[in-house]
């Protein structure tokens, strides 16, 4: 049995689908969408395997999701596997053979609420996870005030984290490169990229300067 979540979904939600899947990835739920699927697999095969070892199946219910074929498909087999389903109605009214069930009000691209979350398996994610997930996207701006401070004498997963993004910039952190602790080395590299990206330079890493990390 997997730990994942199988998300049903229509191509043209692609957009939210995405936005979700960073936003329950980042809550510690393994997350899977078609996307991910080697376009060299047999198709039917691997969602067959996916339905059939997740833990359970979000539907976004929309009325393009409601005439797909593979949705109908994907619901039906989890059904018959007794997968537990949670709907999430982002258009359109829910759907009717779904009717049973509680469905969260997702529309105008709202994010799930936390009480379904909580009902997802999850596990703990590490710092440079949750980086990574937030790079190059919009959430650094929404999410930025979540990371933590980090200054002179920290150490840690996080600084290890912060550290590989400094090296990702380009940026030399001396002979002891990314050991987890936030000395002299990293304090000077920190300072070299607040000066370049414009923010004020004061070797503490918060919330303006996560962004620049991130953003760029």
């Amino acid at each position: 049995m997997g730990e994942h979540v199988f998300v049903s979904y229509s191509r043209d939600d692609q957009r939210y689908v995405d936005r979700l899947a960073r936003h329950l990835t980042l809550q510690g739920v393994e997350v899977w969408i078609d996307a991910d699927i080697d376009y060299g697999s047999r198709w039917s095969a691997v969602i067959r395997e996916q339905i059939d070892t997740c833990e359970a199946m979000l539907v976004v219910m929309t009325p393009a999701a409601e005439q797909s074929t593979w949705v109908e498909r994907e619901i039906e087999r989890a059904e018959h596997m007794g997968k537990p389903i949670h709907p999430l109605l982002l258009d359109g009214p829910p759907f009717f053979r779904l009717g049973h069930l509680h469905y969260a009000d997702v529309r105008g691209g709202k994010l799930p609420p936390s009480s379904l979350i909580a009902d997802l398996p999850a596990r703990p994610v590490g710092a440079a996870a949750r980086l990574h997930h937030l790079r190059g996207s919009k959430l650094p701006y929404a999410r930025a005030g979540e990371l933590p401070l980090l200054r002179t004498g920290d150490r840690g997963e996080w600084v290890v984290a912060l550290q590989g993004e400094l090296q990702r910039h380009g940026l030399e952190l001396g002979a002891f490169g990314g050991d987890g602790v936030f000395g002299a080395d990293t304090r000077r590299a920190v300072r070299r990229f607040q000066e370049e990206a414009g923010v004020d330079v004061d070797g503490v890493v918060g919330p303006q300067t996560w962004i620049e990390l991130l953003i760029r």
